[in-house]
């Protein structure tokens, strides 16, 4: 901690020992450069961080694809973050780029079983690039229409994950 004139001050460490935190005009250089030694380090013992992609799926609990993408995830040790989309619903802006990632269009990935989709009488509507913005609002306001799990990795893959197979292609 830095005292009230913003000299550094002593502080207990995690490690169980005495250590001196810089001032916080200061702190943004210490930690900078500590990252730059686990870099350095991480280079040294032969780790690509970019081995280690960040993998996010979008699912619902009670879907039981879901639950089997995310027991497959596991089993393969991979790390990701789960994202609960009725919970936190992509905007019509992340729709387009997993579109996009996806090379689908927003019929494809749409549940038209769902009631609202019955309600929206969404099975009559056109599916053609003319009408890609009327598919694109009803998921971004009605997340339920969204097909689950899809899966992204930082390397732009993105996968829906309905299948073991769809699954494992997005750790490859």
């Amino acid at each position: 901690m830095a005292s009230s004139d913003g000299s550094p001050t002593a502080s207990w460490t995690s490690s169980g020992s005495y250590g001196v935190t810089p001032p916080p005009a200061e702190r943004h250089v210490v930690l900078a450069h500590e990252l730059f030694d686990v870099l350095v380090l991480l280079t040294a013992l032969g780790v690509d961080a970019r081995e280690n992609e960040r993998v996010e799926i979008w699912i619902n609990p009670r879907c039981s694809k879901c639950r089997s993408a995310l027991s497959l995830l596991d089993e393969e040790g991979a790390e990701y973050t789960v994202r609960r989309y009725l919970d936190d619903p992509p905007s019509r802006q992340e729709l387009e780029e997993v579109l996009g990632r996806l090379g689908l269009e927003p019929w494809d990935i749409a549940r038209t079983g769902e009631a609202v989709a019955r309600e929206l009488g969404m099975a009559s509507w056109e599916r053609e690039p003319a009408a890609r913005d009327r598919w694109l609002d009803a998921l971004a306001e009605h997340p339920i229409l969204i097909q689950r799990p899809i899966i992204t990795a930082d390397d732009g893959t993105a996968v829906v994950g309905r299948s073991p197979e769809a699954v494992r292609s997005v750790l490859e």
